[in-house]
Order: C-alpha cells, then sequence, then structure tokens
C-alpha cells in the first residue's frame, strides 16, 4: 500500500466533498498541524492575514495564485490575503489537477467510442 503525499492529501480534500475528513482530522486533533503543514509546503497563509482558514479558501488560493502567476495580472489589494507566497509551487498544484481532470475526461470519452 503505498503511503500518499500531504500533496495528494490536500488534493483529495480539494477535489472531493471534504467535509468527512475535516471532521476526521479534527475528531484527532491534527486541524492545526494539516494547517501548519499547509504553510510549509504551499505557504499558505504565511502571513496570518486569513482568520479562519479552510480548504474552500485553500483552493481558491492556489486558483487566484495561479491566474495571477501565469496571466501575470497586476493584483487587487483585496486578494493579496489569498496569494501564496510559494507561487511555482501553487501554479505546479493547479496545472496537476487541470491535467488530470482533462486526461481523465479524455480517457473516458474514448471509451465511449
Amino acid at each position: 500500500m503505498k503511503t500518499p503525499s500531504f500533496e495528494e492529501i490536500v488534493k483529495k480534500l480539494i477535489l472531493t466533498d471534504a467535509g468527512e475528513y475535516v471532521k476526521t482530522i479534527t475528531d484527532q486533533g491534527l486541524m492545526e498541524t494539516f494547517w501548519g503543514l499547509c504553510k510549509k509546503y504551499f505557504s499558505y497563509n504565511a502571513d496570518g492575514n486569513i482568520a479562519d482558514p479552510s480548504i474552500e479558501n485553500l483552493a481558491m488560493s492556489f486558483v487566484v495564485t495561479y491566474v495571477v502567476a501565469t496571466l501575470q495580472m497586476t493584483l487587487l489589494k483585496n486578494l493579496s490575503p489569498y496569494i501564496v507566497k510559494m507561487r511555482n509551487t501553487a501554479v505546479v498544484f493547479v496545472r496537476n489537477i487541470m491535467d488530470n481532470v482533462s486526461c481523465r475526461s479524455a480517457n473516458d470519452e474514448s471509451l465511449l467510442l
């Protein structure tokens, strides 16, 4: 059995209904550790600007960072708390999700032919 990486765990939480998983993490007293790992691996909420971190907010941070980085946009001030400092990590993370979803859709379509 393969042990999932932290990135794979975060991806699972973002792509599924995370409620059950978050409840388990919370019940085990690991939520603070989880957010600490998000800070370490993704620099999520590195400045402590986000009072109540959430999976939805984490996903939004990745997407906002991805859009700003790939389109080289000027950032609106109200979005600055959602930009992770490790921009390349966020871009790669979002790109991997998009590629995996695209591959899955393409494979599903080829099965129908």
